[in-house]
């Protein structure tokens, strides 16, 4: 149970996609937090497997699109990429805002 996702956040990821009108089972979010971490398991498992090949010790981005693909999961990719270009812009700005706020102090 340890490695589970947190209830919380499945039940938030969930009800993002769900219309208001439908209710969620316990049961069925403590399911789906099974599901998502044997999704992670498998495809770090296959992402590991590229790293060795590569003779690689870190996992990257690219490791995990990769992954995807060899599991037949291509219909991510777009969606990872563009979670992975926001996650970028977001830490870009937040540098961008530091160093300007250090600026106005010097």
């Amino acid at each position: 149970d340890a490695d589970r996702l947190p209830m919380s956040n499945v039940s938030k990821i969930m009800a993002m996609n769900l219309p208001k009108d439908v209710a969620v089972a316990k049961e069925a979010r403590v399911a789906l937090s099974a599901c998502a971490t044997v999704f992670i398991h498998y495809i770090t498992e296959l992402a590991v497997q590229q790293c060795d090949k590569r003779k690689k010790v870190t996992l990257n981005p690219e490791d995990i699109i990769e992954a995807l693909r060899e599991a037949e999961f291509e219909e991510f990719e777009e969606t990872l990429v563009q979670s992975l270009n926001n996650f970028r812009n977001q830490i870009s700005n937040a540098k961008k805002t530091s160093a300007a706020k250090r600026q106005k102090l010097a």
